[in-house]
């Protein structure tokens, strides 16, 4: 047999192998065979299919060229009958001929955009068929009692037969093409085919080889199967290495083997276990053996996960957990066992630390019924102040006006300037304590979250604040749309934009009003060109009741910007102005996409 000795070497690095990569080739034999046929059928499905679909292609662009002939000729058509006949009805072809010749004439632009050639092709037709149109556009203005002379339809019959000789020999390139593309398509069936027959054989033998390589395979493990010695030194080696206690018990439940681990977490030698059941590690020495608990039969507990103690050799006792495994080891069991002192220290200091977390909570909960209370006496309070204090305001108000009307001819000018300037610090008092009253309610009263267009709450504040005309209020087109209190942040811009517009030293001022998108905010930013704000004002006038110009000159309460800044720090986000004296200013809020409260 002269082939036998070339086998020879290729057996030797067969038996060199693993049994694993052995298995591994012999199992990847018919998976490979059907994934090359897969692959190739794969492919050449591809192929078909974009055949089929070229074919599709340039049927779409002969029906389009087609429709493009068909649409010139009822135009001619409708034309003619119009002009020989002078009723409108036959302009209908015409009509529906204007529509769709420049619809086809666009969708061949768009099927033929990726082939230059083509492209130019279409190009030329469209400007043939665009002059052919305007003709009859042109003869349709002309009154029908007029007869076209001779060179008029010579010329007419001239352009038709340019377009139709363009359009025929457009479709005679199309029409070879697409039947070189059938036959193409034919062909490629034809192998598919093939390579589907060739591939069922390749991947039968294939399959058949596999078998044989298996078969061979199988008898090699019961070889090895007869020759496995006893797995005690593998599972010694395996378990001295690990950090928990494992043993194995024999046929009468008896320890066999402790791993190192195992013994120096009971505290025993080598051995000092060995034959010895395993409800000595569970019993404490000290006491008698009447008063101490034994497992009675270890395979009762198998697969579970028990809580138990453990002692050591001087009876010092110790949390464990017992798995009794469910792997078979002939007539042998593996018990492996835990120290769970430190798991059950860390659950105790878990348990304190939930405990303390709890009195912390019910604490939270008294302060905070607390200072609901509270809350609910200091808005009370704030009611009864300013009712108290503006009845007699209301009163002093009431009586100036009264004595001035009846002393009007008696009283001087100079008291009755004294009198208005009563009335207006009685006003300003009143303002103070409605100032006030809103800057203690500021960030306290609930108000309810709902999606809001910034945009659009910007357009109906400046409608309200009712600017002069010659005021210029720009919004970037930018603002967004998210779920905030919309009342709060109503404030804040009123009160922003007001200051902005109150404050301007004349009536064409121009305020600009942004927002940039932060990670987890948005920056809002109000800007005008005002007599702006000196440095070391700006943490000033947020402060509640200060002015920068005397209120004699400026009616102002000086609340208005400290309760913006409550409003915005009760939501989460801050508030800063960029001013120099005489150089506008720019106030910037941010505002949380989602709220905290």
């Amino acid at each position: 047999m002269p082939s036998q000795p070339s086998l020879r070497p290729l057996q030797n690095f067969w038996h060199q192998l693993s049994l694993h990569r052995r298995g591994a080739i012999a199992a990847s034999i018919p998976t490979l065979c059907l994934l090359l046929s897969l692959a190739a059928f794969t492919w050449l499905d591809y192929k078909i299919k974009a055949s089929q679909d070229y074919i599709n292609y340039k049927e779409a662009i002969l029906s389009e060229s087609d429709e493009l002939l068909v649409g010139l000729l009822n135009a001619e058509t409708g034309m003619r009958g119009y002009r020989l006949t002078g009723r409108k009805d036959f302009l209908e072809p015409y009509t529906m001929a204007v529509g769709q010749v420049p619809k086809a004439l666009e969708r061949l632009k768009t099927l033929t955009q990726d082939n230059p050639q083509k492209e130019a092709e279409i190009a030329a037709l469209s400007s043939l068929v665009q002059q052919r149109l305007k003709f009859l556009e042109v003869r349709l203005l002309v009154p029908i009692t007029q007869s076209p002379d001779a060179a008029q339809y010579e010329e007419s019959k001239v352009a038709m037969d340019q377009v139709r000789r363009a359009i025929a020999k457009f479709e005679a390139d199309e029409q070879k093409d697409l039947e070189a593309n059938r036959i193409g398509l034919q062909r490629q069936q034809a192998l598919t085919t093939r390579v589907l027959w060739i591939s069922a054989g390749v991947s039968a033998i294939g399959s058949l080889f596999a078998i044989y390589l298996f078969s061979q395979l199988e008898k090699e493990l019961k070889l090895r199967e007869q020759r496995l010695s006893e797995s005690k030194t593998l599972i010694q080696s395996i378990t001295t290495n690990v950090v928990d206690g494992i043993l194995t018990l024999n046929a009468a439940g008896n320890i066999e083997t402790f791993n190192p681990a195992g013994l120096k977490m009971f505290g025993y030698e080598g051995e000092d276990l060995y034959d010895q059941p395993i409800s000595l590690l569970l019993t404490n020495p000290t006491l008698s053996r009447g008063d101490n608990h034994y497992w009675q039969d270890p395979t009762t507990y198998t697969g579970a996960r028990l809580q138990a103690t453990g002692f050591h050799k001087d009876g010092k006792p110790f949390p464990i957990e017992v798995t009794v495994s469910d792997i078979p080891l002939e007539d042998r069991l593996i018990v492996i066992i835990r120290d769970m002192t430190e798991q059950q220290q860390a659950k105790a200091d878990l348990r304190d630390r939930a405990q303390e977390l709890a009195i912390l909570n019910s604490k939270l909960k008294t302060t905070n019924t607390i200072l609901a209370a509270r809350n609910q006496e200091l808005n009370q309070f704030a009611y009864i102040a300013s009712h108290d204090l503006k009845a007699p305001l209301r009163a002093i108000a009431n009586l100036s006006e009264w004595l001035e009307e009846d002393l009007a001819d008696q009283l001087p000018a100079e008291n009755k300037q004294q009198m208005d300037l009563l009335r207006g610090r009685v006003h300003r008092m009143e303002a103070l304590i409605n100032g006030l009253l809103a800057y203690s309610r500021a960030g306290r009263d609930e108000v309810a979250i709902e999606s809001v267009n910034v945009a659009d709450l910007l357009e109906e504040i400046i409608d309200l604040l009712a600017p002069p005309d010659t005021f210029k209020i720009a919004i970037a087109p930018n603002m967004p749309t998210f779920c905030a209190r919309r009342l709060l942040l109503r404030q804040v811009f009123s009160n922003l934009i007001d200051n902005a517009i109150k404050h301007h030293p004349t009536q064409n001022g121009h305020i600009q009003i942004s927002v940039i998108e932060q990670q987890q905010a948005y920056e809002f930013s109000v800007a005008d060109d005002g007599i702006g704000i000196e440095p070391q004002y700006h943490n000033k006038i947020f402060t509640i009741f200060q002015t920068l110009e005397a209120r004699d000159k400026k009616e102002s309460t000086g609340v208005g910007l400290s309760i913006v800044k409550k409003i915005v720090e009760a939501e989460g986000g801050t508030i800063r102005v960029e001013s120099q004296a005489h150089q506008g200013a720019t106030f910037y809020f941010t505002w949380l996409k989602s709220s905290l409260r």
